[in-house]
């Protein structure tokens, strides 16, 4: 009698979501002894090697037990060491907290290493806001100009107060939100402003020292500088700016009379290569125009100031030569219309080194045609409605005295001897941008009475 062959079994299997890794559950549907069968089966691999496969009749069956796989798969890679050591837990708790930091790629040991190699505490611990103020004061007793103190204070004193407000620790954050809080409308995240208040608030809040600050510190600094409306980053002229004062706050820190700090952290950050375009200077009917209109306005009060700016090349600026020759206890010797030229004293120039200036025929035609004082009462409101009637820049009087003195005289050395320039910035700037008829025509305009 033939045996008779028992039918094939068949088995559908369906894999049940779950995380991904070595076990896992899948559902089995199989036909045994000639009836369907459903069942879940655990399976996959432990971590010693060995193959793992359990049957069980319901879903929450096989989840439990995949759970409890799972938990013994984990501890069993987590290496829990129990260790004798002297160390406390918070320095045990350090420990870790710096081997997961470096990630591998360098041991405690080695970071350490580095650390004591590169590293070391200042011989005076100084409060960042400290010195600003002390190196304020340094430059001022320098000799700096005021207006060059007025940026170093603005650029400086918003580095130190972003940076005081950024290193707060957590458990200021409720007296920094009041502080916030009571911020007019507009200035809500002005750091000035928030630190007065938080001072108002609370006078503990720590101060950081001038040698807490890194590269990154000042870059993230940096990175926050906007436009005047708010609306786009600033541009890489005002980043390279900010950086030079800053770089000059850091450098006199480290200095070996302070060595409040070890190494200049401004040096690696990087500065953008932005090449200045032609300077923007008046053309001869423009000039012309200019000098008939101050002429005629306030009975010619500001004559003599635009002439010795448009003629004699000396810086306009608040605080530059022109203004310092002007308030001159000697000024009649300093003006020397009988020689023909001006003696620009170490004490007037703004390389503080002696030079002198030709008073050229049509520049005393102006001189001695308006006589009075260069900076007569109100020249403030006199001045800034020329400069804005003819959209007069900062130094485009000088400008177009460098261009206009190279286009008639061909001595690039003449002109830098008698504009206190270096010889290598005027042939950069200013060679050919005038005509030699526009140089000539330059120097030939006179007052309007004498034309």
């Amino acid at each position: 009698m033939a045996t008779k062959k028992k039918p094939a079994k068949k088995t559908s299997v369906q894999k049940i979501k779950t995380p991904s890794d070595k076990l896992h559950v899948r559902e089995v549907e199989a036909t045994e002894r000639g009836r369907t069968v459903k069942y879940y089966r655990v399976q996959g691999y432990l971590p010693d090697g060995t193959r793992c496969r359990k049957r069980f009749k319901t879903l929450a069956e096989a989840e439990g037990e995949l759970a409890v796989l799972r938990v013994k798969v984990t501890n069993e890679n987590t290496a829990i060491n129990t260790v004798n050591t002297p160390l406390s837990r918070e320095q045990v708790r350090d420990a870790e907290g710096a081997i997961n930091r470096l990630r591998g790629r360098y041991t405690l040991a080695e970071a350490v290493e580095y650390f004591l190699l590169h590293y070391a505490e200042p011989e005076e611990v100084q409060p960042l806001h400290q010195a600003l103020r002390d190196f304020l004061d340094a430059r001022e007793r320098a000799g700096v100009r005021a207006r060059s103190l007025v940026q170093l204070e603005s650029t400086v004193s918003a580095f130190v107060n972003w940076y005081t407000l950024d290193q707060l620790p957590d458990t200021f954050a409720s007296d920094l939100r009041l502080a916030r809080a009571a911020v007019p409308e507009g200035k809500a995240h002005h750091p000035r402003v928030v630190l007065k208040n938080l001072e108002a608030i609370t006078s503990d809040f720590p101060r950081p020292a001038v040698h807490h600050v890194t590269s990154s510190d000042v870059v993230r600094f940096l990175q926050t500088i906007r436009t005047k409306d708010g609306q786009a980053a600033a541009s890489r002229k005002t980043w390279n700016n900010y950086r030079a004062d800053l770089h000059a706050f850091f450098a006199w820190t480290a200095d070996r009379q302070r060595r409040w700090i070890r190494e200049n952290p401004v040096t690696a950050v990087d500065k953008f290569k932005d090449g200045r375009g032609v300077p923007t200077s008046l053309s001869v009917k423009q000039a012309q125009q200019l000098m008939n209109y101050v002429a005629g306005y306030e009975g010619g009060k500001m004559v003599r100031f635009f002439a010795l700016a448009l003629f004699a090349g000396l810086r306009p600026g608040p605080d530059g030569e022109l203004y310092k020759l002007a308030r001159h206890a000697d000024l009649p010797k300093l003006l020397d219309l009988a020689r023909g030229v001006i003696h620009v004293q170490p004490e007037v120039s703004k390389t503080h080194q002696y030079r002198q200036v030709i008073i050229r025929p049509n520049l005393k035609a102006w001189l001695t045609g308006y006589p009075g004082e260069i900076l007569p009462t109100n020249h403030d409101r006199m001045l800034k409605h020329i400069r804005t009637k003819f959209h007069l820049g900062h130094d485009v009087l000088r400008h177009t005295f460098f261009s206009m003195h190279v286009a008639a005289f061909k001595s690039v050395g003449e002109a830098a001897i008698e504009g206190g320039n270096t010889e290598s910035v005027v042939k950069r700037h200013y060679l050919n941008l005038s005509s030699y008829t526009d140089g000539k025509e330059f120097w030939a305009i006179h007052p309007p009475a004498a034309t």
